[in-house]
């Protein structure tokens, strides 16, 4: 949980975070950059991990979340809650997933903002052997969900073609200017992804790449730029 800190700025004031996530760096300052590292070796079968990040009225976070996850064979979940509060800001970097054969992945994000609040994320997908993997992506703004979608990898029918590519990164921001940010985001990604605003205040980036790094370099950067 991170919350305001008067003239300081904003400060990590609880964290409870155990296996399989540590935070290993948590910054007071106006705009406060946290840390945390995945320290096992991957979501086996039965295993659910939740990461849930309240960002309280005012406050200014970045999240940047490193050391992939590995999604091994079998039934497993992972769900990434994002709480932003009015007047706050908060920024999360995804560090990727990578199916392997035989793995049924699920994969939650969930956006929850107040009135006045700003947020950005991101998840990127190795897809090579994401044949049972489903991503599920949920913006809720005032209590009302605004934007929902699932995105099921042995669906013919998907929206978008993966063709050579190996890698799905999605990205998503809740800012009054999202109209003129998705024009500024489309230039940014070039041939490999496009964005759109689907709802007012609402942005929504897709991307392709060879690589989680490939990926995390053309989303990460717009993701961060939230807060400058």
């Amino acid at each position: 949980m991170f919350t305001s800190a008067g003239p300081r700025g904003t400060a990590l004031s609880e964290s409870t975070a155990g296996s399989p996530w540590r935070v290993v760096r948590a910054t007071t300052a106006q705009h406060c950059d946290a840390t945390l590292v995945q320290t096992q070796g991957g979501v086996l079968d039965g295993d659910r991990w939740r990461v849930d990040v309240h960002a309280e009225q005012d406050t200014s976070v970045r999240l940047h979340a490193v050391g992939a996850t590995i999604a091994h064979r079998g039934a497993s979940a992972t769900r990434t809650r994002l709480r932003v509060a009015r007047g706050a800001t908060l920024t999360w970097r995804s560090p990727g997933v990578i199916a392997m054969e035989g793995a049924r992945l699920r994969i939650s994000t969930i956006v929850d903002v107040d009135r006045g609040a700003r947020a950005a994320a991101s998840e990127i997908l190795a897809t090579a052997h994401a044949h049972d993997a489903v991503l599920r992506l949920v913006v809720i703004r005032d209590s009302a969900v605004l934007y929902e979608e699932r995105t099921g990898f042995h669906d013919a029918r998907q929206p978008w073609r993966l063709g050579t590519a190996t890698h799905l990164g999605t990205a998503v921001a809740i800012t009054p200017d999202a109209t003129t940010r998705a024009r500024r985001w489309n230039r940014a990604l070039h041939s490999s992804g496009a964005a759109t605003s689907p709802r007012p205040s609402l942005l929504v980036a897709r991307v392709l790449g060879s690589s989680l790094q490939e990926v995390d370099a053309l989303l990460g950067p717009l993701v961060d730029e939230l807060i400058s």
